[in-house]
């Protein structure tokens, strides 16, 4: 009994929440612009470049292919 318990915590804590982000690869020719634009259609792109800026630490807007990007949930 104890070993099922510690199972299904086990599962709410690994992976039954949704953490909120979602994580790409930049691809050659992408943008933050044209991510923000495609991810969060409707929203102001400035404000959400600025999030995806800040959530990745980034320094500017450059981007390079392969990089990982952690985008924050609509």
């Amino acid at each position: 009994m104890a070993l099922c318990g510690g199972l299904v915590i086990g599962g709410v804590i690994s992976g039954g929440a949704s953490s909120g982000v979602e994580r790409i690869v930049v691809h050659r020719g992408d943008t933050l612009w044209g991510i923000a634009a495609s991810r969060y259609p409707g929203d102001d792109v400035q404000a959400r470049v600025a999030e995806i800026e800040a959530g990745n630490h980034l320094a500017g807007a450059a981007l390079s292919p392969g990089q990982i990007l952690i985008l924050p949930a609509p």
